[in-house]
């Protein structure tokens, strides 16, 4: 599976069609089930920044637990290759897209799992789709056959680089992302997290 094979298989499925992506998936080759968790994985791992870290803590209206970052990065991904591509440049573009100016046009309303900024499901379609394949052998067949040690594999959790300083602060993310503070301004804190 290459980039804009990638891209493909996870454009369509937006924000929560992973069962139709799981079917997709099921229809191709096992090499090719791995290499899109593989991917999957590296993108997740590719946004692991502080910056990104700060802009779910914009998003959100609340600090971000390591658990909550860790399933906000594959929503980032759902949103698309643009806007992957310009979240690594800077996070202060997710301020564009139709679906985080959504949950900013939501203030004061509670949000619902379905509006939440998480996709951690995502992490789990390739393994989904690899299971799906095994069903339709017959499950003498199927019980023979192991899970590829490629779906073991989860994105990193913590930041490799150093926390700057002034992290999460009210000045540094007013200065550092304007347009999402901006857009963010007045909404609902407190949102579970």
């Amino acid at each position: 599976m290459d980039e804009e094979t990638f891209w493909q298989a996870v454009e369509p499925a937006g924000e929560r069609r992973f069962r139709a992506l799981e079917a997709r998936l099921a229809r191709l080759p096992v090499a090719e089930i791995v290499r899109f968790h593989t991917m999957m994985v590296e993108k997740c791992d590719q946004l692991l920044t502080c910056e990104l870290w700060e802009a779910a803590q914009i998003v959100t209206g609340a600090e971000v637990s390591e658990d909550n970052f860790y399933c906000f990065r594959p929503w980032v991904v759902a949103l698309g290759r643009e806007m992957f591509e310009w979240v690594l440049d800077d996070p202060d573009l997710l301020a564009e897209h139709p679906q985080v100016r959504r949950l900013a046009g939501m203030r004061g309303e509670r949000w619902s799992d379905e509006d939440y900024p998480h996709a951690e499901e995502l992490l789990g379609v390739g393994e989904a789709a690899f299971e799906l394949v095994l069903a339709k052998l017959h499950p003498t067949y199927a019980a023979l056959v192991e899970l590829p040690d490629a779906f073991e594999r989860r994105p990193r959790g913590i930041p490799g680089a150093r926390w700057p300083a002034g992290f999460g602060e009210a000045g540094r993310l007013e200065k550092l992302y304007p347009d999402l503070t901006e857009l963010f301004a007045g909404a609902g804190k407190g949102q579970e997290v």
